[in-house]
């Protein structure tokens, strides 16, 4: 995925005082969106397991993850992503967030029929799908203020099956995948906020 780099620091540093703590803010509410994501992504993939049955709940299920077309693998905690700018990151975070919500409601819709009574499961995966739109509209908000033009779009297609389990797989590994971006987003955030904290002074 080509993604346009863009000199964070300069970007802040030609901005008002007043500016730079206007985008200080904003990173600071995202972060702590990315918290609640996380937590979220978490507790729906444990529901998830909950529900799919053997051998989805075994200790020793561990299969590979399937990314999808719109829908990479999470960043590798390697220097790879690491020796990525910071807007870079937030270029690929908002694309990826931005596409989610597709995948979450293809995989509600496929435990609709699955698990009709799974009440839980699918509310998870609705208030999933809702801050998905939130935090990929707040790194966008970001990015404007920055003047970073967003990444280049990935086309979203949704894998579609009529085998049970293959649609429980697929489920998994959309969910694992949410877990995983959430998570490095978290920490994406997190050092971004640190860089560039939220004065509580006067201006």
């Amino acid at each position: 995925m080509e993604v346009l780099s863009v000199d964070l620091p300069k970007c802040l540093s030609s901005s008002s005082s007043r500016c730079q703590q206007d985008v200080a803010a904003k990173i600071e509410q995202t972060h702590n969106l990315t918290i609640l994501v996380h937590e979220g992504s978490e507790k729906l993939l444990t529901t998830y397991v909950r529900y799919q049955g053997e051998p989805f709940g075994s200790a020793d299920f561990n299969p590979p993850i399937q990314s999808f077309e719109g829908l990479p693998l999470p960043p590798p905690s390697t220097a790879v992503w690491q020796d990525l700018s910071d807007a870079e990151r937030l270029q690929r975070n908002a694309t990826v967030f931005s596409n989610f919500p597709e995948f979450l409601t293809a995989a509600k819709n496929q435990q609709a029929g699955l698990s009709p009574a799974a009440k839980e499961l699918h509310h998870q995966f609705d208030r999933a799908s809702v801050q998905c739109l939130g935090l990929a509209s707040n790194l966008q908000s970001i990015m404007a203020s920055l003047d970073i033009p967003p990444g280049p779009a990935m086309p979203v297609q949704v894998p579609k099956t009529d085998s049970a389990f293959l649609m429980k797989l697929t489920g998994y590994s959309i969910c694992r995948l949410y877990e995983g971006w959430a998570s490095s987003c978290q920490s994406d955030m997190a050092a971004l906020a640190a860089k560039y904290p939220v004065c509580t002074g006067p201006i």
